[in-house]
C-alpha cells in the first residue's frame, strides 16, 4: 500500500492491482485447505447439494473450454 498524508489524514492507496491480489490469495487458499485440489474444491461446494441439470452444463463447459 502506498500512503499519502494531507494535514491530520491518511489515504492509502493499493499497490497491486485487484485482480493480481485475487489469483495471489485463491492459490494461497486451495493449497491450504484443498492441496491444490480443484475437485476438492467443488466437492466442498456443493456437498449434500443437488446440482441441477443447468449447473452441470455450465461447469461442463467451463472444463472442456480450458482442455482446448
Amino acid at each position: 500500500m502506498r500512503t499519502e498524508k494531507n494535514g491530520k489524514e491518511r489515504t492509502y492507496f493499493p499497490l497491486v492491482d485487484k485482480e493480481d491480489y485475487l489469483k495471489f490469495e485463491t492459490g494461497n487458499f486451495m493449497k491450504l485447505y484443498h492441496g491444490n485440489s480443484f475437485l476438492s474444491f467443488v466437492n466442498t461446494l456443493y456437498d449434500g447439494k443437488q446440482l441441477n441439470d443447468d449447473d452441470i452444463e455450465e461447469l461442463m463447459k467451463w472444463v472442456k473450454e480450458r482442455r482446448t
